[in-house]
């Protein structure tokens, strides 16, 4: 009796341990799941305070990749809930990724802030056709859909709905989309070009862009020998840099899409500040913490499945015991009857064996 009270009393104590820690993981899922719920995978708004170093004063025109702040061009830009946000397409907006973007960094070159971020939309308007990977929006744009184009929730593909088209131009009136989105305004629209123009506060340029989208930069060339540079294949998806004065853009560079974004990401890497003895301390200090817990959940399950194992071995013997006084009480009734066939032998006067 006093081994089952003390296994009783042990079995409970591990029990409330077991509740604790459960209950603690219940409200860390919970925060996890309203964080979940209050952005959408796809959409962002306010930022890590992390940011790109060395791109202070600089235009910059591209597709948001993801956020955390936003990143734009492999850069990742910080802004906060002051920052206003203003779009071709309607009042309150909201940014995604795919979108395209036009906004100003902020003076200083050890982070990239912005306070204003426009968000630009190429084309919107109805689909007057549609096959499995293509559109073509008021009978005249041509719209490329692949595996990477994003689509906002709830958007209805049909011909006749009207939608926005963010993406890159390939060809004349072609294009191919890296959002299709909602056009809940119902507008018609075509801006091949960025409708936002730089400030004279705008020192650099940094501006996703296609071949075939060169011409509006060409104009803007401070002369024709820069403007010859700028010969590459006719869809090419490319980032063009260069300094910017006066409304217009020097020392030109073209690299392709891709490896611009490989680059910047290689140089984010290195200007990533390194972890102070403090933190380092605090990331162990969290691990073991965490290899403490899931060592004593690791050993309150192995109680668990002991407890489970002698509760099995108990109902196990319980069950051979009462096969046993089952056994005793049938031999009890035969030896009864047995004794109930000797005395009626004994009143007949037969021999008893």
């Amino acid at each position: 009796m006093n081994f089952l009270l003390n296994l009783f009393q042990k079995t409970k104590q591990h029990r409330d341990a077991f509740i604790t820690v459960f209950a603690v993981a219940l409200m860390m899922t919970a925060c996890q799941s309203n964080t979940v719920l209050q952005t959408a995978s796809d959409s962002g708004f306010g930022g890590t305070g992390h940011s790109s170093q060395g791109f202070g004063d600089t235009g910059i025109i591209g597709t948001i990749t993801k956020f955390g702040s936003i990143w734009v061009n492999g850069i990742e830009i910080s802004y906060g809930d002051s920052t206003e946000i203003t779009s071709d397409l309607i009042p309150n907006d909201h940014l995604k990724v795919g979108q395209q973007v036009i906004l100003e960094t902020l003076s200083g070159e050890h982070k990239t802030l912005t306070q204003k971020i426009h968000i630009y939309y190429p084309l919107a308007g109805k689909i007057t056709q549609i096959t499995e990977n293509d559109l073509v929006i008021n009978h005249l744009n041509h719209i490329q859909m692949t595996n990477k184009t994003l689509f906002d929730d709830a958007l209805s593909l049909k011909k006749g709905s009207y939608v926005s088209v963010n993406g890159y131009q390939t060809d004349l009136n072609n294009w191919t989309a890296t959002r299709i989105g909602q056009n809940p305004e119902n507008k018609n629209f075509s801006h091949p070009y960025p409708t936002v123009a730089f400030s004279k506060a705008i020192k650099k340029v940094v501006i996703e862009t296609s071949s075939r989208q060169l011409s509006k930069w060409k104009s803007l060339l401070k002369n024709n020998e820069t403007a010859g540079h700028l010969t590459t294949k006719t869809d090419q998806h490319i980032v063009l840099q260069g300094k910017y004065e006066k409304g217009r853009v020097t020392f030109v560079k073209i690299t392709p899409y891709s490896d611009f974004i490989i680059n910047q990401a290689e140089k984010n890497a290195l200007m990533k500040p390194k972890e102070t003895p403090e933190e380092v301390n605090n990331l162990k200090q969290d691990q073991n913490e965490m290899i403490k817990l899931q060592q004593e959940q690791y050993e309150m399950i192995q109680l668990q499945q002991e407890q489970n194992e002698m509760m099995q071995l108990q109902r196990d013997q319980k069950d051979t015991l009462q096969d046993q006084v089952q056994q005793v009480q049938q031999l009890q009734e035969l030896k009864d009857q047995f004794d109930q066939l000797q005395g009626i032998n004994n009143q007949m006067g037969r021999p008893t064996y």
